[in-house]
């Protein structure tokens, strides 16, 4: 039977059966290996040195777009950016008052209280595989006014009336 050696270092994460040479496993960083694959059997033995690539993933980043959203209600986005670790990531472009980035969590999110039509903004991430930059426009759409009076107080003959009708909406 062939039996099979390697002289040199593997990437953490990747393993040689002796058994039948095959190199199986998930590297855990890129860089170049350089190993030394003996075969053997009863007859004698071959060497060959190979060199090995583990290259990084370079980001990707999904959604395609960012939905739109109310003013005044609740905004989430959470980018889906994928790619070998670390990731940097960076938004360019103002986003509208009450909304925030978090780098750490890929994450657009707050209350917007202002307003916005097509607003571009860049996300850019960068890895050791490379860099990638994906353009967004975001829309805040004006929150419809709605009354939040319930009922008026009942008025009296002859006195002195108030009452304040209470509403939500953009202002």
């Amino acid at each position: 039977p062939l039996t099979w050696e390697l002289e040199g270092e593997l990437p953490d994460g990747l393993v040689l059966d002796a058994r039948n040479g095959k190199i199986t496993g998930t590297p855990a960083k890129n860089g170049t290996y350089s190993v030394q694959a003996k075969l053997s059997n009863e007859a004698g033995s071959v060497s060959k040195v190979f060199t090995l690539n583990v290259v990084a993933v370079p980001p990707t980043i999904t959604p395609a777009k960012l939905s739109a959203d109310a003013w005044g209600k609740k905004y989430k986005a959470k980018l889906n950016i994928k790619g070998t670790a670390p990731i940097t990531v960076r938004l360019e472009g103002e986003l509208p008052e009450g909304l925030a980035f978090n780098e750490d969590t890929f994450t657009i999110e707050g209350t917007p209280m202002e307003t916005c039509t097509d607003l571009p903004l860049k996300v850019i991430a960068t890895n050791m595989g490379g860099t990638v930059e994906k353009d967004y426009l975001l829309t805040v759409k004006a929150a419809a006014p709605k009354f939040t009076t319930k009922a008026l107080p009942d008025a009296k003959v002859n006195e002195p009336y108030t009452a304040r009708l209470e509403a939500e909406g953009t202002p």
